[in-house]
């Protein structure tokens, strides 16, 4: 399952040619979603909708989050900020020792297990 952000599409669309089968599999999701649109009358977006891939998509996809997606710019000082993962979650964390991290009520410290995609000011 991969969460379609902004930034995801428009990932799909610009290397289209790189990852043919999850574009595929992300046309075949948009087609769906048109048809129950159609049937049902409901307007649904696809931004922020979770879409399933084939496993080969799902190996597409994480190899254009390593080469393209992953986060190379790193905010300046450990302040907080909202990051998005590549398996589409959205929460506050921070940048330290060359790794993101987030904190829980137990534990000041938890390693980030996805792949950092985004981060923007925190605004909390």
């Amino acid at each position: 399952m991969i969460r379609t952000t902004v930034q995801v599409i428009r990932a799909f669309h610009k290397h289209k040619d790189e990852f043919p089968t999850l574009f595929n599999d992300f046309e075949a999701a948009k087609k769906k979603l048109e048809k129950f649109r159609k049937e049902t009358g409901y307007k649904h977006p696809l931004k922020n909708d979770l879409i399933s891939v084939s496993d080969e998509g799902e190996r597409e996809y994480l190899s254009l989050v390593k080469k393209y997606l992953k986060v190379t710019k790193y905010p300046s000082n450990n302040r907080k900020v909202v990051v998005t993962t590549h398996s589409g979650g959205k929460h506050v964390g921070f940048y330290e020792d060359g790794s993101w991290w987030y904190s829980t009520l137990h534990n000041p410290k938890v390693a980030e297990k996805g792949i950092v995609i985004k981060w923007e000011k925190n605004y909390f």
